[in-house]
C-alpha cells in the first residue's frame, strides 16, 4: 500500500483546523469498493467556513480562456513572495527561499496519453491546455516530472503540490507540480498520474479535498475509483471517506461540502456551445513524397470560435501539436526521427468548443538523405551531417581537399579541420550559398553550423 500526498500551499494567513476522523459510509452507500490508504500527510491550508466569503459571480462578459501550460521539461524554482508562473517563482513560505530544480518527465510515461487523459478532465471548462510556454499572458504552469524529493515538503510519498496564493479562488499565474517519478510502479500509473495532475491543477483553480471517491479532489486511488472526475454533486471536505475536514470554501454559506464540479463552472465557465466544427488542410508534404525522418508538416486551419490545438499523427498515433498559428493561419509540427520506410500522415485540428477535424490521410516515404536534401537533423542524411547556412538546412558529407569526391554542384570546403561538401559557388542555380557575389563556397561555408541541429521550430514530438 502507498501513500499519495498531494499538498496545497496558500501564501495567506490561515486558521488551520485538524482533520477530523468519520466513520466509514456503509457498503450501500458505496458504488464501488474504496481502498483506504493510511500515512497521509496533507499540506492542504485550511480556514474556518465562518471566515469565508464566497467570491462574486463570474460576469458573462469576463468569460475569457484561462490557459494552463502542461509542461513536461522541468525547469529551477525559486522562492518568492507570490508564485508566478512567468517567472517560475512559488511561494516561500512553504518552498523556502531557496532554488530547486524539477527534471524533466521521463520515458516511462507516454506524453499524448497522459495530455489527452488531462484534457478530458477539463472538457466540460473554459479552459485551454498548450504545450509550449505562453510568450505573454497569465497562464498556469502545470509541471509533469521530478520524484517529489527536490522539493524538502512533508514526508515520503509525495506525488504532488501546487502553489496556489488564492485557495478560494483562481490563481491566475499558479504552478502545479506532480512528480512522474513518484508514480512508478502504481497500479494503472498513467492513469494515476493524469489524476495527480488534473488534481493539482484544481488546486490552483480554486478547488480543495473532497472525500468523494469519484472525483479528482480525492485521495482514493484510481484502482479503487475506477474513474475519476470532476463530479457535479456535493461531498464533505476531506480527502477520502472517513477522514473530513472544515471546508476553507463552502459550497454553500452554514454547510460543510464542497462540489468541484460547480466550483470550477463558477471559478472558469463553461467550455463554449459550438456546433461548426474547424477546418483543416495539410500544404506540406505533398501526397507520396520521398523525406528524410525529420521533416516539418505544415496545415491550414481555421474556425469561427477558434483554434485550440493541431495535432499531427502518424500512422494513428499522435507525434507532436501546435497550439499557436504561426502566421494567419498556418500550424507547424516537427515529424522528428521516423524509420525509413512507408508512412501515413493526417494533421487533427480541435476548436475551443471540442470539436474536431481530421484531414484526409496522404502516404509519404522516408529516406535518408543524399547531400543537397532538405533535413533537420544529422540522422536526416546518409552522410550523418545536416548545415544551416542561416536560411535553409541541407544535407552534406565529408570530403578530401585533396581528392575531391563531392557530388555534381558541390566543392570540397574546408570548415575548420575538417572539409565538407558546399554548394558550388559557380552552380547556376546559386544554391543555398550564393550570395550574388563572387565569394568561394569555402568562405561561405565556413559560417555554417555542421553537425549542429537547430530546429526553427519549438513544438515538437
Amino acid at each position: 500500500m502507498f501513500g499519495r500526498t498531494h499538498l496545497t500551499i496558500a501564501a495567506f494567513s490561515l486558521t488551520m483546523t485538524a482533520l477530523t476522523a468519520h466513520n466509514l459510509p456503509s457498503a450501500a452507500a458505496q458504488s464501488t469498493p474504496l481502498v483506504l490508504r493510511g500515512g497521509h500527510w496533507c499540506g492542504t491550508p485550511q480556514v474556518m467556513p465562518t471566515t469565508y466569503q464566497a467570491p462574486p459571480a463570474p460576469s458573462p462578459f469576463l468569460a475569457a480562456q484561462r490557459v494552463i501550460w502542461l509542461n513536461r521539461a522541468g525547469g529551477t524554482y525559486s522562492g518568492g513572495p507570490n508564485t508566478n508562473s512567468a517567472t517560475n517563482t512559488v511561494s516561500s513560505g512553504i518552498f523556502g527561499s531557496g532554488t530547486f530544480t524539477v527534471a524533466p518527465m521521463s520515458n516511462r510515461f507516454d506524453w499524448p496519453t497522459l495530455v489527452a487523459c488531462v484534457k478530458e478532465h477539463y472538457k466540460p471548462y473554459n479552459v485551454r491546455f498548450v504545450e509550449t510556454k505562453p510568450t505573454s499572458g497569465k497562464y498556469v504552469q502545470a509541471v509533469v516530472g521530478g520524484t517529489g524529493d527536490e522539493v524538502r515538503v512533508g514526508g515520503g510519498g509525495l506525488l504532488g503540490i501546487a502553489a496556489a496564493d488564492n485557495f478560494c479562488g483562481v490563481t491566475e499565474a499558479g504552478i502545479a507540480f506532480s512528480f512522474s517519478e513518484a508514480h512508478v510502479g502504481i497500479s494503472r500509473q498513467t492513469e494515476e498520474l493524469c489524476a495527480t495532475v488534473a488534481h493539482e491543477i484544481g488546486h490552483v483553480l480554486s478547488l480543495e479535498h473532497e472525500i468523494l471517491g469519484k472525483d479528482t479532489m480525492s485521495y482514493v486511488p484510481i484502482s479503487s475509483s475506477v474513474t475519476k472526475s470532476f463530479v457535479n454533486a456535493e461531498s464533505q471536505c476531506g480527502t477520502e471517506p472517513g477522514r473530513t475536514n472544515a471546508c476553507s470554501c463552502p459550497i454553500t454559506s452554514g454547510s460543510n461540502n464542497t462540489n468541484s464540479g460547480k466550483r470550477l463552472l463558477e471559478a472558469l465557465g463553461a467550455r463554449p456551445t459550438d456546433n461548426v466544427a474547424p477546418t483543416i488542410t495539410i500544404d506540406s508534404p505533398k501526397a507520396n513524397a520521398t523525406l528524410g525522418p525529420s521533416f516539418p508538416v505544415t496545415a491550414t486551419a481555421t474556425d469561427n470560435m477558434g483554434v485550440e490545438s493541431v495535432v499531427l499523427l502518424i500512422n494513428g498515433q499522435e507525434r507532436g501539436s501546435d497550439e499557436m498559428a504561426d502566421t494567419g493561419n498556418k500550424y507547424i509540427v516537427n515529424a522528428i526521427n521516423l524509420p525509413e520506410g512507408e508512412h501515413e500522415i493526417i494533421m487533427q485540428a480541435t476548436d475551443n468548443a471540442g470539436n474536431i477535424t481530421k484531414t484526409a490521410p496522404i502516404k509519404i516515404t522516408v529516406a535518408k538523405q543524399v547531400t543537397g536534401g532538405d533535413c533537420l537533423s544529422n540522422s536526416d542524411c546518409k552522410g550523418n551531417l545536416c548545415a544551416d547556412d542561416g536560411t535553409q538546412k541541407f544535407c552534406t558529407e565529408s570530403c578530401s581537399l585533396d581528392n575531391d569526391t563531392c557530388p555534381s554542384g558541390f566543392d570540397c570546403a574546408a570548415v575548420g579541420a575538417t572539409a565538407v561538401c558546399a554548394f558550388s559557388a559557380d552552380d547556376e542555380t546559386g544554391g543555398c550559398c550564393d550570395a550574388g557575389n563572387s565569394s568561394s563556397s569555402a568562405a561561405m561555408f565556413g559560417a555554417f553550423m555542421v553537425g549542429l541541429v537547430l530546429l526553427r521550430k519549438r513544438r515538437t514530438a
